[in-house]
């Protein structure tokens, strides 16, 4: 796989995946790098690449371990909440 095919497949799964934005979108070295290689492929300003690859991409923090472990511990207590009378597990 070429790079310019990698750069394109990054930058529409970041698009896809609010996390992943969040992880390695605007501001971070690695976007810079990927808009880079796509406007060098498309021969478009730099600028304007970036511009059409921020538009619309919306970001969602990556969630913590505590969060996620607070998710789990609410999901065995309600488990356990609606768990039949008489049943051991």
């Amino acid at each position: 796989m070429s790079n310019t095919k990698a750069a394109f497949h990054i930058l529409r799964q970041m698009h896809r995946d609010p996390r992943l934005a969040y992880l390695i979108g605007p501001g971070s070295e690695s976007f810079e790098l990927l808009i880079e290689e796509a406007a060098q492929d498309q021969h478009i300003d730099i600028d304007v690449m970036r511009r059409v690859c921020s538009k619309g991409l919306a970001t969602q923090p990556w969630p913590s371990e505590r969060s996620i472990q607070i998710r789990i511990d609410e999901a065995v207590e309600n488990a356990l909440a609606k768990k039949p009378e008489g049943t051991t597990c």
